[in-house]
């Protein structure tokens, strides 16, 4: 491969670590535009396809995951080799995200930390995916909903999630008393987890036979409730937002625990960042007594 061709080479590594291109620009320091001028010459001078666009990113072709097999393990290489002598991060901590937990729990918070610690720069990335931290060496930690087990990880739990029926007040008012008792005969909203099925197994209720909508993640549920689409099996920390606004109400103080719980998730390599020990630290706080 001849020396022009080496130096688009990192940028094809970087999005295809990442399935994104803007995420990948914004680490390499240049315009999306420049990074996808890059691997257009990196196909034109290997005369292939290396990646296609998706509906949520990019992902790599036959002949790009190939290429991908064949450089990573040299890529990984390099950066063990390079780890002991990058300059010590410390101050700067990068944390992945639901964005849903960071809009409904940390960032209300946030500036509690930011004052204790004005030292310490965080980083937010906001993303459903699962970190892979040995690829992903810029991000320190994540925060996840989840049940615990991720190998080769520390996990620290943070705190349980609990749920319960919700809707918005007006749909409330409207049903009345008489028709939330028979919650199976009233418009439901479904959610990809199917939490539904054992909230009326163990409340010993009839299982509803239709659903009037279903949203595949618990924060769209949540939001299109409190529009009054339906009655959402809400989750209490992520619906707290709505609940304070007025816009969403529990409709029974009854609670189940759901079978996930929040984690604060990081490998060995930052157990010892001091930004992430200082944040740890300031979580324990934040989190005592929620459960």
């Amino acid at each position: 491969m001849s020396k022009p061709a080496l130096q688009w080479i990192p940028g094809f590594m970087l999005a295809a670590r990442l399935g994104n291109l803007t995420r990948a620009a914004e680490q390499l320091n240049v315009t999306v535009s420049a990074l996808s001028h890059q691997l257009r010459k990196l196909e034109d001078r290997l005369g292939m396809q290396l990646m296609q666009r998706g509906p949520r990113g990019v992902f790599l072709t036959d002949d790009g995951q190939d290429l991908f097999g064949r450089l990573d393990p040299h890529y990984q290489a390099m950066e063990q080799l390079l780890q002991p002598h990058r300059p010590a991060r410390g101050d700067t901590l990068t944390l992945s995200t639901l964005s849903s937990f960071a809009n409904a729990w940390l960032i209300p918070r946030l500036s509690q930390f930011v004052q204790m610690h004005p030292e310490i720069q965080i980083n937010l990335e906001s993303s459903t995916r699962l970190v892979q931290f040995d690829r992903e060496l810029n991000i320190d930690a994540a925060l996840r909903f989840g049940a615990g087990r991720w190998p080769g990880m520390h996990a620290s739990l943070l705190f349980k999630e609990w749920i319960s029926p919700a809707a918005a007040p007006a749909l409330i008012a409207k049903l009345g008393v008489e028709k939330l008792a028979n919650l199976h005969l009233c418009p439901l909203i479904d959610d990809a987890g199917g939490r539904w099925k054992r909230w009326f197994a163990e409340q010993q209720l009839p299982t509803p036979k239709r659903f009037v909508a279903k949203f595949f993640d618990a924060e769209s549920a949540q939001r299109a409730a409190a529009e009054g689409v339906g009655i959402a099996l809400a989750r209490h920390v992520l619906a707290q937002p709505l609940v304070q606004a007025g816009r969403l109400s529990f409709i029974t103080q009854v609670k189940q625990e759901d079978e996930f719980a929040y984690y604060l998730v990081y490998p060995e390599r930052t157990a010892q960042h001091r930004g992430l020990m200082h944040f740890k630290r300031w979580l324990s706080t934040q989190t005592a007594g929620i459960n």
